[in-house]
């Protein structure tokens, strides 16, 4: 293990088989502690606290992922997307970022490079391959599912296995199916209200000690009496850059 990710982990950042992971610009990256990742790809911006992340994901274009999330193993999310409306979704047509240096290929985007551009900002405008994408908090994410980019997953919700998600997924709301829609919603929607009003995540998981919170109602009412009276603890965790480590 290089000395970066021994200093992460040693700030509890553990990520599993470092040699086997990419970190997609690292410097970019911020991260709560603690956290756990199996290898992969990530370009995520940050990670938040007490969320781990299973084998061989592949989480592109994301700006943050919230707090308490468990993800399964082979999660993809914001891969690239292409072109539908033009003589081909090749892109070789709208970038010059594979073939450049092959000669006939070199040549054409030299006589093509407005028409190129063209394609590009166009392609561009559309915002199919320019979102970017969030996991709130308390998600919970099954084995094998696609997000496409630009998607925002909301706080509290559920993603089954398998899962293709094309568009966002709403708080607390439990999807599945290809392409996914909604099966139901975790609360009833008072409860969801005041769960998303209270932000339970925010606060430091020691105020719900001594509490029941298999009774979500019960332990809900017991925080929001705890904030009101300004003696809801915030969460402080502790937060690492790339920059800090190496």
């Amino acid at each position: 293990m290089t000395t970066p990710f021994l200093e992460l982990a040693r700030r509890h950042i553990d990520i599993v088989s470092p040699e086997e992971t990419k970190l997609i610009r690292p410097a970019d990256m911020t991260f709560e502690s603690p956290i756990w990742l199996a290898r992969g790809h990530y370009d995520v911006r940050s990670f938040g606290a007490y969320s781990y992340i299973g084998e061989d994901a592949l989480i592109m274009a994301t700006d943050r992922i919230g707090r308490y999330c468990s993800i399964a193993r082979r999660l993809t999310v914001g891969e690239s997307e292409h072109p539908t409306g033009y003589l081909s979704t090749s892109p070789m047509f709208y970038t010059t970022r594979y073939w450049k240096r092959h000669p006939e290929t070199a040549s054409f985007y030299r006589h093509q490079a407005g028409t190129i551009k063209k394609a590009t900002d166009a392609f561009r405008l559309e915002g199919s391959n320019e979102g970017r994408n969030t996991i709130g908090n308390d998600v919970w994410i099954g084995e094998g599912v696609f997000i496409r980019r630009g998607c925002k997953i909301g706080d509290g919700a559920i993603i089954a296995s398998r899962a293709v998600i094309t568009r966002d997924v709403p708080p607390f709301a439990v999807v599945g199916g290809t392409p996914a829609r909604i099966i139901k919603y975790r609360f009833a929607p008072d409860i969801i209200a005041r769960l998303l009003a209270l932000c339970w995540w925010d606060y430091d998981i020691r105020n719900v000690e001594g509490l029941d919170w298999t009774k979500v109602e019960t332990t809900l009412s017991h925080l929001e009496m705890l904030k009101a009276a300004g003696k809801l603890v915030p969460f402080t965790p502790d937060v690492v850059t790339w920059n800090d480590v190496i």
